[in-house]
């Protein structure tokens, strides 16, 4: 799963926000992550592939619940 943009989340009241902000070099195409939870399981990630320009600011978020 790939996200990628300026769109933030709009939780409910038993979730919180995860905002990810990535700014890359020049060396964009080098750039991912990966978000898991204490299980190993993905929650979000990006970049993965190569996609992230160089020199170029990414901002995701994603709502997960607060006791998770």
């Amino acid at each position: 799963m790939l996200f990628t943009g300026y769109s933030f989340a709009q939780c409910d009241i038993n979730e919180v926000e995860v905002r990810v902000e990535i700014a890359t070099d020049n060396w964009g195409n080098e750039t991912s992550w990966t978000l898991t939870d204490l299980l190993g399981t993905v929650i979000i990630q990006g970049g993965q592939g190569g996609v992230y320009g160089s020199n170029t600011s990414y901002s995701d978020s994603i709502c997960i619940l607060a006791d998770g």
